[in-house]
């Protein structure tokens, strides 16, 4: 007999599926989506004879078994392998060739096909038309424009010299993976543009007309916006999604204030500009008795929104945000023609499947990850949650709407804030504690006055009047920029956190999805694995040493400070590493060479050259050795040297202190051998699969 505790969970269990069987296919993304996470955690490229077997087998495994009943377990193998297969599809289509090493005075000739601000100046999109033969590969470059050149626009044929480079590797077990982020973009290389001279025009591509148009925009809105570069920026992050052009304290101080999702075009302002243009075309409609009596003019709005909406989504640049919003949006507007719920978790499960189907590599990225994440919770909350508030508000007078659209500001943001803060702990190692004060200021203000004045501005560029609301849009954002800077001056803004295990966000993410994608009652077990992963926080980073692959330089955690040898002032790979052991501050160590214990480890650091017999004292009184130059010469225990040798064989060094010993982690291993991967790290795998007898 089995025990009564165990049938009545039995029972609970049953009736919790039976009730929530009709939401099964809310699962079939989360399925897609781990076939597409298995794809990239593989360290080698698997064979298209691989990849088309596997599918077709768990094909006709689901159509086995589901001959006799309908089989969930069967949908779920499907789903995922057809995860992987779109992946793999998807990467062999793609085929971008990246270089490896650094080609000097590279003569082009080309058509810019973007163009990009940001704070060093401006960097542009280079298509290849023609280029030297032994490059013939090579189609699209993103060049560094210098200060004193200037291009007409997009679309411009240029003939050019340049010094190419190639992207860079990962520089930790966390961080952004430059080379495979260009692979699917199709960019081959990046550098700087040394000089060029226009030779024509090329028009006529669909794409280039769109992007020479958001271009314009751009343009006219820095040159309506000077000389506040901050408030020019802003404009442009809200209207085209150029967001380089705003400073590094002011992007930081939007973060910081919780408000950094309002420089990124997503639901918000997409919603926005739908909720005013729905308003506007009903109401303007209604005027005429003749329209509104013999038409169902909320109808009529809801399908004449989306042209007004797809441009928006156009000129933004069709971040993965603003398209999952679209998506959304679309489906929203087609509930409204056909009398349907529009707020449904559904909508979310296509815009998902859509964005993975079309560009599966997307799951990876922040955009996707941050907006889903809030947009998943919200309805998980909202999606049943909302009717009894809005009977109340249906029933009172207008200071209950007033009351539901404060109390829906603070629920909204403590909800996104909620889902969110574990992804920006892991990815950006940092959040903000502070967000519900910013977003009572910043998104009325954005809603009321800054969306509807950008329609406008918009409405009017075509006949040069945009300069009438000009001055009103700059007063807007000066505020909203100033709210930006006194919420992130709070206690509590800016918390810093080092590099959290992956343990922490697939807690999270698998009682997250659970608890959002069931309404019976078994969806709070979501809340037991969520609990769990926040008691798998660090709070304090590993003791490491990392040797950067693309600096003379040396970076190290000793448990109390961050320190470096032989770095500048300041730099990018200054700010990663303070990431990633969640420090505010580095110290510049002034010593060419030095001698110190980390852990209980006695270690060597050394940027500069240093005597042979120096070497050999070191080597055989110290444990370990670390250069970025070759010192291995000097030692015949190589076991007790990472220097020069090491970095060039397999990129960045990170080496994690631990007890007595380094565990070493490189760039090649966290890379693997994939088309996106540097060649070398191809080498290098293959002769360790040959040691270990696998090839």
């Amino acid at each position: 007999m089995p025990h009564p505790f165990l049938k009545k969970a039995f029972v609970f269990l049953k009736g919790c599926y039976l009730g929530d069987r009709q939401r099964l296919i809310l699962w079939w993304p989360v399925a897609f989506g781990l076939g597409i996470l298995g794809y990239f955690s593989l360290p080698t490229q698997p064979t298209s004879g691989h990849i088309i077997a596997t599918t077709v087998i768990a094909l006709l495994f689901c159509l086995r078994r589901m001959r006799s009943r309908f089989n969930v377990s069967s949908l779920a193998i499907l789903a995922f392998c057809c995860g992987i297969f779109v992946t793999h599809v998807r990467t062999v289509l793609t085929d971008t060739v990246m270089i490896d090493q650094r080609i000097k005075s590279f003569h082009f000739t080309g058509v810019v096909a973007d163009v990009d601000y940001t704070q060093r100046g401006v960097r542009l999109l280079i298509q290849l038309k023609n280029r030297p033969e032994v490059y013939e590969r090579l189609q699209t470059i993103r060049l560094s424009l210098r200060p004193d050149l200037r291009v007409s626009g997009i679309g411009a044929e240029i003939k050019g010299e340049a010094n190419l480079l190639p992207f860079g590797g990962i520089m930790s077990e966390s961080g952004y993976n430059f080379r495979r982020v260009a692979y699917f973009q199709g960019v081959n290389a990046t550098g700087q543009l040394l000089t060029f001279e226009e030779i024509g025009h090329h028009q006529g591509q669909f794409d280039l007309i769109l992007k020479g148009i958001r271009w314009r925009i751009t343009d006219t809105i820095m040159t309506q916006f000077l000389p506040d570069q901050d408030i020019g920026g802003i404009m442009a992050a809200l209207v085209t999604g150029v967001r380089g052009s705003i400073s590094n304290s002011t992007r930081q101080a939007f973060t910081d204030a919780g408000l950094a999702h309002l420089l990124a075009i997503s639901g918000l302002h997409l919603s926005l500009i739908a909720g005013f243009i729905f308003l506007l075309i009903r109401r303007g409609l209604s005027l005429s008795m003749h329209l509104a009596e013999r038409y169902d003019l909320k109808k009529v709005a809801a399908c004449l929104t989306v042209p007004f909406l797809l441009f928006y989504l156009l000129i933004s640049g069709v971040g993965i945000p603003a398209l999952r919003a679209f998506l959304m949006i679309l489906l929203a507007m087609l509930a409204i023609v056909l009398d349907r719920n529009p707020l449904s978790m559904r909508l979310v499960c296509f815009a998902a499947s859509v964005i993975l189907l079309i560009y599966p590599e997307s799951l990876l990225s922040a955009s996707f990850q941050l907006s889903f994440a809030a947009v998943v919770a919200l309805i998980g909350v909202y999606e049943n949650g909302w009717r009894p508030f809005k009977n109340w508000v249906d029933r009172g007078s207008f200071i209950r709407k007033i009351i539901l659209y404060i109390a829906g500001i603070i629920a909204t943001t403590l909800i996104a804030s909620f889902a969110t803060t574990p992804f920006t702990i892991a990815i950006f190692q940092r959040f903000s504690l502070q967000g519900v004060l910013g977003n009572l200021v910043a998104i009325p203000m954005t809603g009321f006055i800054i969306m509807p004045l950008i329609v406008l501005f918009l409405l009017l560029m075509p006949v040069r009047l945009e300069f009438l609301v000009t001055p009103f849009l700059k007063s807007a954002i000066q505020i909203l920029i100033t709210v930006s800077h006194s919420v992130a001056s709070l206690p509590g803004a800016a918390i810093i956190m080092p590099e959290q295990p992956p343990i922490f966000l697939a807690l999270f993410v698998i009682g997250g999805i659970w608890f959002c994608l069931w309404q019976q009652r078994w969806r709070y077990l979501g809340v037991v694995p969520m609990t769990l992963a926040f008691f798998c926080l660090k709070l304090t980073s590993d003791l490491k040493i990392v040797i950067p692959e693309r600096e003379q330089a040396i970076y190290g955690f000793d448990g109390e400070r961050a320190f470096c040898l032989g770095c500048g002032e300041s730099g990018f790979g200054q700010e990663m590493f303070l990431r990633q052991v969640g420090c505010y501050q580095l110290d510049h160590l002034k010593e060419g060479a030095i001698t110190m214990p980390v852990g209980k480890l006695k270690l060597f650091l050394a940027v500069e050259k240093v005597p042979k017999r120096h070497l050999q004292t070191h080597c055989a009184q110290g444990d370990y050795l670390l250069s970025p130059r070759s010192i291995g010469y000097a030692c015949s225990d190589m076991g007790k040297v990472l220097d020069r040798s090491n970095v060039q064989r397999q990129g960045t060094i990170i080496a994690h202190i631990k007890q007595d010993k380094l565990e070493i982690t490189t760039s090649c291993k966290l890379q693997g051998c994939r088309p996106w991967s540097e060649r070398k790290c191809c080498v290098l795998n293959a002769s360790l699969m040959r040691e270990n007898g696998k090839l």
